[in-house]
Parts: structure tokens; sequence; C-alpha cells
């Protein structure tokens, strides 16, 4: 059934094995048209926005996928995650939305459920933290957080690397307490 451009299924085994879609109580499924080739036929699962419009605004959402908790107690029900497909700032105003994707999830019991906490923005900069990456990786934090590289205990040399990679690669290591930093290094190396 659709509802409010929702679609759900239940109660029902089989869907429409036709199309490849079935529903066995627990799991839907869409199966592909099969072929010789691993690319032939494989499933597609599309979401499509139907608006049309000359006035894309950015974060204007083209489509989500939600997880939901229908769970009554504490301040549930509520979207526990989500992906979202939404128009970037390149997009504003424009007659065609640009391609972000947002990811949201939520703490335990939070009021309102998941929040936005790291954006691929349509120049494929990835931002933890913030709506707006200013570079390929920007992670913001509050207070005194930051990025962790922990250590490899199962590496002879447990050291936490960190690689520039340029021509000539730089590299911060720590080895046993110390740091250095090392030119013309080799990435993945000690």
């Amino acid at each position: 059934t659709t509802a409010n451009g929702l679609l759900t299924y239940g109660g029902t085994n089989n869907i429409d094995t036709e199309s490849g879609l079935t529903y066995d109580g627990t799991y839907l499924s869409i199966s592909g048209t099969g072929g010789t080739d691993g690319a032939a036929g494989s499933p597609i699962i599309r979401l499509n926005n139907t608006t049309q419009s000359a006035d894309w605004d950015t974060g204007d959402v083209v489509g989500t996928l939600e997880y939901y908790a229908a769970d009554t107690s504490g301040n549930a029900p509520y979207v526990t995650s989500f992906i979202k497909s939404v128009n970037g700032a390149d997009g504003s105003n424009g007659t065609l939305p640009s391609g972000a994707l947002t990811f949201g999830v939520a703490s335990y019991n939070l009021s309102g459920g998941a929040v936005e906490k790291m954006r691929i923005d349509s120049t494929g900069s990835v931002g933890i933290g913030t709506a707006s990456p200013a570079t390929k990786l920007d992670v913001t934090t509050s207070g005194a957080n930051g990025i962790v590289l922990n250590t490899d205990t199962s590496n002879s040399s447990n050291s936490a690397r960190l690689f520039f990679d340029g021509s000539s690669t730089s590299a911060i290591f720590q080895e046993g307490g110390d740091f250095s930093f090392r030119i013309n290094s080799t990435t993945a190396s000690s």
C-alpha cells in the first residue's frame, strides 16, 4: 500500500515475484534479472523525486532512507538513523539539485531522533561534525576533542603513522612514546 509517498508492506508472503520483489514476513528482498556477467541485471533501489521546480534551495531533500524505532517508551518513536540525498550549496536556487549525502544518527533516547553527523558534499569532500567541509576531510569537534590515531598492537613496530603524500612523502610517526618527523617516507612503511 502507499500513503503520503511511503510504500509499506505487511502480512503478505509474496508481493510480486515476477518483478523480483518479495517479502517473507521478515525481509523485503529485491532480486536482479540475473545473467552471466556479475554486473548484468544487478538490482537497483531508486528513490524517485518527481518535484518539478526551478528553485532548489540548499538543503532541499531529494530522497531519504530512514531507520525508525516504533517503540513508544521513552522519547520514541523516532528515526534512529538516516541517509539523505540533499541539494548542496553549489545547487542553491538552481533549476536542478546537486547531490550531497548526509548521514544522521540518534544518541540513546534522543528527543527528536536522528540528526546529521556526517556529510559528503557534491565535490566529494567529507565533513564530520560540519555540514560545510572546507577540505577533502574536515573533522570539526567541540572542546579538546580531535582525531585519534591508535597504534596497531598486532604490528611489531607498534606505531601510529600519518602520511602526507606529495612530490616527497612526509610522515609523522609515534613509536613507543617518541615522535618523529620524516621526509621521503614510503606510505604504509615503518
